[in-house]
């Protein structure tokens, strides 16, 4: 007969393999779990990182040089440049010259809008202060240099960026462009060109570009 010590020890001795089975089973499959929950994780981090970066080498705002551009313009030239103090000078000269009318009207226009630096250096080359060059009997000289910076209708930057391009203006003179390397410049032969440091910004009856020098009509001066 089988003895009860020996009953006894093979009684634990399966016990402890149907326990090491079991334990050996069970701890496969949440390791595994956690492996391939890890790895999704990580899978997922790396892929939105990536969507991160790329975001980031997209520019933060779109310029829409088409129709629903000039749609959202609501504010007529002279509003828009009497909203940027960078061209508080050209405003004053405009309201002087009494074209404040013109600008601020339905005509559909194009404007080359000078800076404030840019009236500062003519003023500075005509050793002239803003407050001599707006004095009562100038206003003939001063719309006739304004004048020169508009064009009737509305010129695109794409229409008016190509070789041999000329633009005819209010002042009856013409605007020739070329290029110097990658800069646009518009302006004459005889008294100088201008580059075009911004463009295509919208109004509700035309188009601004902004240019770094007062432009002077051939004519000026004779």
């Amino acid at each position: 007969m089988i003895s009860s010590n020996l009953i006894k020890t093979l009684s634990i001795n399966a016990f402890a393999l149907l326990f090491l089975l079991f334990s050996t089973n069970c701890s496969d499959s949440p390791v595994q779990s956690i492996e391939q929950e890890s790895a999704a994780l990580q899978q997922e981090g790396l892929e939105l990182q990536e969507s991160r970066n790329h975001r980031g080498t997209q520019p933060a705002v779109s310029i829409n040089h088409g129709n629903s551009a000039h749609a959202r313009a609501t504010e007529s030239i002279v509003d828009i440049a009497a909203g940027n103090p960078d061209f508080s000078i050209l405003v004053q000269a405009v309201v002087f010259a009494g074209l404040d009318g013109v600008l601020d009207g339905r005509r559909q226009l194009t404007v080359f809008a000078p800076t404030n630096a840019a009236f500062q250096a003519l003023l500075s080359n005509l050793n002239l202060t803003a407050g001599e060059l707006l004095s009562p009997g100038n206003e003939d000289l001063v719309r006739s240099i304004l004048l020169y910076h508009v064009a009737p209708g509305k010129r695109f930057a794409k229409t008016i960026a190509k070789p041999n391009t000329r633009v005819n203006t209010l002042q009856n003179e013409f605007l020739f462009v070329y290029f110097d390397n990658s800069d646009v410049m518009i302006g004459n032969d005889t008294n100088g060109y201008a580059t075009i440091v911004a463009t295509d910004i919208f109004a509700s009856n035309g188009i601004i570009h902004v240019v770094d020098k007062v432009l002077l009509q051939p004519s000026f001066g004779n």
